[in-house]
């Protein structure tokens, strides 16, 4: 789940821009509209006059500004196809203007954002490399566009790059407080998500206290969210819930709080819920949640496949097989599309449909897929949280079924360190 943090460089690079041709009153009177439009909430008017500003550029700096923000206008009315083409205009402006690397990276930022928003990661992966390739001598962006791609990165399952990257930023002199709190809230989630409770719990109490010295609500609020998931992980859900509680009311009373950021922490609330076995309060929550993020996603998206996913074996307990099963499957296509067959978020779909189809007395289904979710976890994430979930869920069915002998063979890799065990089901998955 995409955990929102302020990775955005922002949008207007006007001051630059203006500074550079004071001669060009027209461009610069126009464009001075569209942001005080923009700062008005008024983006259609912004558009406008952006648009506008575009035709009266005369130097390539002033073009490349007014590609930005046109884009981040369309950004802002939820119309990612021409944001798309317009940041892209931008970012190969920029790319033959040597020199221009602080305005690269805030449209290689947001360009890189809109391929996210629209699942195309492997699009924003190379846009972002790129953008840091050509970041040496502006560290400041460096870090900004780091963290960015390290975030991705941590989103696909891929851990160890994005640790490595999120290390990187952090060990350099000089980095701003902003990204610092960006390294060290995905840090937090990746150590959480590998079971290093106490490393987590330390970066998350560092990214609680930063954002509380500055009154930065949104990043308190995803603080608290981060040490209510380590407290809901091992049970504690008295502590959990009060932090969730105050996570949602942060987002819910903060006007700069976008959609997704709501979604995220109803999706949270839903997880409490879930595991006080409040089923129906765990339905609304992520129904809530499954809506905000279709405006912002569409249909095609891992958080979208990821509520569907959640929403699955909720319906599964409340008797709605039908739904249960349309929304698990929903997210194993999903995640597939997106990621191929052979990658954790893939995986984590398959193992959810696979509790699903157990919940609802299909395990013959229910064991081809954690097969292959077994033969995911083994290659790309041995002995991480995910892949004891797994172990402890497979294991469990396989007891049920009387194959007390492969239960036993699987739970041995909790144990083993290299994760080496004698096993035809780890040497021959069921075909894909």
């Amino acid at each position: 789940m995409r955990i929102h943090i302020a990775l955005a460089l922002y949008v207007s690079l006007t001051a630059a821009a203006s500074a550079e041709d004071t001669n060009n009153m027209d461009w610069a009177a126009i464009h001075a509209a569209g942001i005080g439009a923009d700062e008005r909430q008024n983006h259609e008017q912004a558009l406008e006059y952006f648009t506008q500003s575009w035709s009266s550029a005369l130097t390539p700096e002033q073009q490349g500004v007014s590609a930005n923000d046109i884009g981040q206008a369309y950004r802002e009315l939820k119309r990612p196809k021409q944001a798309k083409v317009w940041l892209e205009r931008a970012w190969h402006i920029w790319r033959e203007n040597p020199g221009a690397n602080r305005h690269l990276a805030v449209t290689a930022s947001s360009l890189a954002e809109v391929y996210r928003d629209t699942g195309d990661y492997a699009a924003a992966e190379a846009l972002l490399r790129e953008a840091l390739g050509a970041c040496t001598n502006d560290l400041d962006s460096a870090d900004a566009i780091r963290n960015d791609l390290a975030d991705l990165l941590r989103e696909e399952g891929r851990s160890t790059e994005a640790r490595n990257l999120f290390s990187a930023s952090l060990q350099r002199d000089g980095i701003s407080l902003q990204q610092r709190v960006n390294a060290l809230t995905g840090l937090a989630d990746i150590d959480r998500q590998q079971g290093n409770r106490e490393a987590s719990t330390k970066e998350w109490n560092e990214v609680l206290e930063i954002s509380r010295s500055y009154r930065d609500d949104l990043s308190e609020g995803i603080a608290s969210r981060g040490l209510a998931l380590l407290w809901l992980s091992t049970g504690n859900l008295a502590r959990a819930e009060p932090l969730f509680r105050r996570a949602l009311a942060i987002v819910e009373n903060n006007p700069a709080a976008a959609p997704q950021d709501v979604a995220t922490a109803l999706f949270n609330m839903a997880q409490l819920y879930r595991a006080q076995n409040k089923f129906a309060l765990a339905e609304d929550a992520w129904s809530k949640a499954l809506q905000l993020e279709r405006t912002v996603f569409g249909d095609l998206h891992p958080q979208i496949a990821t509520v569907m996913a959640m929403l699955a074996e909720v319906y599964s307990k409340l008797g709605e097989h039908n739904l249960a099963r349309d929304y698990a499957t929903n997210a194993v296509d999903s995640m597939r599309s997106l990621f191929g067959e052979n990658a954790v978020p893939t995986a984590v779909a398959f193992l959810n449909r696979a509790t699903v189809e157990q919940e609802l007395g299909d395990p013959g289904a229910a064991v081809k897929d954690y097969e292959r979710a077994f033969a995911i976890t083994r290659a790309l994430a041995p002995h991480s949280e995910l892949q004891r979930t797994l172990i402890e869920r497979y294991a469990g069915l396989l007891k049920t079924m009387h194959r007390n002998r492969e239960a036993k063979e699987i739970s041995m890799l909790t144990f083993v360190p290299d994760g080496t065990v004698p096993c035809k089901m780890c040497d021959n998955p069921s075909p894909q």
